[in-house]
């Protein structure tokens, strides 16, 4: 375990502690404990980058935390890759409302997609758990690209040699990116990467196990039935730590970046696989309001009154089914939303849907830019005084807006659902 070099004793007993703590458990908790271990020593750098989920390099060497380096994947014994995309830029507008005190991520005038690629390992080892993965071929070599920054967290855990390896024979293929556990990091980082293995000339019924990020949630469950992937070739890693032996493993590479790397490739497949499977409500309308439970809505009686006005049905998502959910999309005229991950079934809107989507401290851009690449009438409004990207991006106070509810002014609602729903006086 880790043994600290820090000059002062009571502050090296302290980080050691810290540091094993992260071993045992790399939650973004223990990640957060040495950001502020950092901060109150006066380590800004440091303290930044453990409050991004990222061990710092100084941490990295008086630990010993590194024994072995990465290789380029290109250079894996035992690789080939199969398919290849190359980047894509894509033009985005602005919202299309006026906004006083609008986030500057809006600002951004495009988007750049990462390169993506379906890779093959023969006789290759994987060690993951569920947020961390560590790809080892079959020579020994550490392979970069497919193992993550953190890999240390893996290759120094204490259950590393206590864990026996599972054998995997056959065709396996791996899905693991991180917030799975999110429905819209499931739907737009996990679903979506089947496409590269669709592309790639594989077929489902060729794959003899699929190691999946699942926790065992309804939608992800709901979703590989629907996708096409029998649950009993599934084995869910649910953030446990695991070892896998695999004679051919298929690792798809793919990045979102919070939506800032989408693609429309991606969110085609998305269409393509699900709207067929869709299940009509018939007693929701066209126009459609998104009730959130956390992080919701502060005023949302006085909210709801005015969107009645409107028209609007008010949705709780986690009452309808996935089929349901697609359906309700599918067939919205205009959708009202405070910012949550259920805005990944926009993926279903038609060309021309509107979306007005309302904030809180909790400002990311992936809604407005899944809007863009399918062609909605995208509308948002900040009702906080967050309006800095880095302020946005900054995972120090991550916990306190994912839990701050949004006050919404009536008045610019009044205004905002004016302007935004068609024939409204």
């Amino acid at each position: 375990m880790a043994t600290s070099l820090a000059h002062q004793p009571e502050q090296a007993c302290r980080e050691s502690e810290l540091v094993n703590q992260l071993l045992i458990d790399p939650s973004r908790a223990n990640f957060l404990r040495l950001a502020d271990y950092c901060e109150t020593n006066e380590r800004a750098e440091d303290a930044r980058e453990f409050s991004l989920g990222i061990v710092p390099p100084d941490f990295l060497q008086r630990y010993k935390l590194e024994r072995q380096p990465v290789t380029a994947v290109n250079q894996a014994a035992g690789h080939q890759r199969r398919l290849e995309y190359r980047e894509e830029l894509y033009r985005v507008n602005r919202p299309l409302n006026d906004d006083a005190q609008r986030n500057s991520v809006f600002d951004i005038q495009s988007i750049r997609t990462c390169l993506s690629a379906m890779d093959e390992f023969h006789d290759a080892s994987l060690v993951t758990n569920g947020t961390e993965n560590l790809l080892i071929d079959n020579s020994g070599q550490y392979i970069g690209q497919h193992t993550t920054r953190n890999y240390c967290l893996l290759d120094q855990h204490p259950q590393r040699t206590d864990t026996p390896q599972q054998h995997l024979s056959g065709l396996t293929v791996a899905l693991l990116p991180r917030n799975a556990h999110n429905f819209y990091h499931w739907m737009v980082d996990v679903i979506t990467q089947l496409e590269l293995l669709e592309s790639s000339g594989v077929a489902l019924t060729d794959v003899d196990q699929f190691v999946i990020s699942c926790t065992g949630n309804e939608f992800q469950l709901t979703s590989l039935n629907m996708i096409g992937i029998p649950l009993e070739r599934v084995i869910r890693n649910d953030k446990s730590f695991s070892s896998y032996r695999c004679d051919r493993l298929l690792l798809p590479l793919q990045f979102n970046r919070m939506g800032r790397s989408l693609s429309i490739r991606s969110l085609a497949f998305l269409r393509r696989k699900m709207l067929p499977l869709q299940c009509p409500v018939a007693s929701i309308g066209k126009r459609i309001a998104i009730h959130r439970n956390a992080r919701g809505i502060a005023n949302i009686s006085q909210v709801n009154e005015q969107l009645a006005d409107f028209g609007f049905d008010i949705v709780t998502l986690e009452n309808l089914s996935l089929p349901e959910q697609i359906s309700v999309f599918h067939n919205a005229d205009v959708v009202f939303a405070p910012h949550g991950a259920g805005l990944a079934n926009l993926t279903y809107c038609r060309p021309g849907t509107r979306v007005l989507e309302v904030y809180g401290l909790q400002i990311q851009p992936c809604f407005w830019l899944m809007s863009e690449l399918l062609g909605l009438k995208y509308h948002n409004y900040n009702f906080s005084e967050n309006t800095v990207l880095a302020e946005s991006d900054n995972n120090r106070n991550l916990e306190k807006r994912l839990q701050s509810e949004i006050s919404v002014d009536l008045s610019i609602l009044q205004k905002l659902l004016s302007d935004t729903v068609p024939g409204a006086r």
